[in-house]
């Protein structure tokens, strides 16, 4: 392995090289949890949008509580709200701690674009 990645001029085999184990395990689960490429797809989408967050140093956990959370919510709180109101999408404007709730969950979201924004403002 050594070999081969000093003859394909890689300099710093000491970072490189727990990356070229890992990958080959990681597509190997991938695919062997239900023998269908497109797991692979998925497990490379994933590390892509973990490496763009890490990159613009944004915390990817909340992506994790979203992805293994999000389809339970999803399935309960949303259908059952949903069936109350006989499919009508105003139970969720209805109220004013439901709006409350909203703009809560939009500053959440925005505040590290935000932060980053008046980061840049205040050092040019």
């Amino acid at each position: 392995m050594l070999a081969v990645m000093h003859a394909l001029g890689c300099k710093n085999w000491k970072k490189t090289l727990p990356a070229a184990v890992i990958a080959p395990l990681c597509i190997t689960g991938a695919f062997s949890v239900g023998n269908s490429i497109f797991n692979i797809g998925v497990m490379l989408f994933f590390g892509i949008l973990g490496f763009l967050f890490n990159k613009v140093k944004l915390p990817y956990s909340p992506l994790i509580q979203a992805v293994v959370l999000g389809t339970t919510m999803e399935r309960e709180a949303c259908i059952k709200a949903l069936s109350c109101q006989k499919g009508s999408y105003g139970i969720f404007f209805s109220r004013p701690i439901c709006m409350v709730m909203l703009v809560a969950a939009f500053l959440f979201a925005a505040t590290p674009f935000l932060k980053k924004m008046t980061a840049k403002r205040t050092s040019s």
